[in-house]
């Protein structure tokens, strides 16, 4: 069977834009090897990755009702190889990155084959959403949906203009910021109702934004809400 022009030529454009353009680490911006994704080997190498028998996170979010189970990658600390990698996804756009934390974490968790009916990220505040251009969890969430063979969205919940980054602030300022941070469209509560879902962000710190997300599908009615994040702050 003989290989399509077309795909000849979109793959002859992808080696002369790597020649020209070689893809670089997401941490270290060194060039990488046909076979790397997104990050170098020895960058990948001293990631640290999320220990849930230790770290136990999930206990940030045990509060919620239908809060049932997290699931991460890495644990995020400041200065670490690990929060370049975040800062890489959630300041500089890389797609790449996004590709990657979403099909490692298809790789590490089959059993969330059948287990969700839709992928929801964690959305941003419009205004930032303008000034950066994407949402980065929903890069993530996008990979992670097609995998999976569901929607990924956004929309089914969404934040209020002024809701700030929480980066600053301390837990109960988060707390508090988040009470009033998020709300449903009228247009989406019955679609909500008895919905498995998979709530993702790239990092998880205090868990008061999941929370507050969490408040709202609560009140509307769905079945079970799982989580997923990049990393855990430690």
């Amino acid at each position: 069977m003989s290989i399509p022009i077309r795909t000849i030529g979109r793959y002859a454009l992808s080696r002369l834009l790597d020649f020209v353009y070689p893809p670089l680490c997401a941490v270290c911006r060194a060039r990488l090897h046909t076979e790397e994704l997104a990050i170098c080997t020895l960058c990948a190498l001293e990631l640290r990755h999320y220990e849930p028998s230790t770290m136990v996170a999930h206990e940030r979010l045990y509060s919620s009702a239908v809060f049932r189970d997290l699931y991460a990658l890495y644990a995020y600390e400041r200065g670490t190889q690990v929060q370049k990698l975040i800062h890489s996804l959630k300041y500089r756009g890389h797609a790449d990155v996004a590709q990657l934390i979403g099909s490692t974490a298809l790789e590490l968790y089959p059993q969330w084959m059948g287990a969700y009916d839709l992928v929801i990220a964690v959305p941003v505040e419009q205004n930032r959403l303008m000034e950066r251009g994407y949402n980065q969890a929903l890069s993530v969430a996008r990979v992670i949906a097609k995998g999976l063979g569901v929607e990924a969205s956004d929309t089914h919940i969404r934040r209020h203009r002024g809701s700030h980054s929480q980066t600053q602030l301390t837990r109960q300022e988060r707390m508090d910021n988040t009470a009033d941070a998020f709300y449903l469209p009228n247009e989406e509560k019955k679609y909500l109702i008895g919905k498995r879902v998979l709530l993702v962000d790239d990092v998880l710190t205090t868990g008061s934004t999941i929370l507050g997300i969490c408040v709202h599908l609560e009140c509307v009615g769905v079945a079970s809400v799982d989580v997923f994040v990049a990393s855990v702050a430690v």
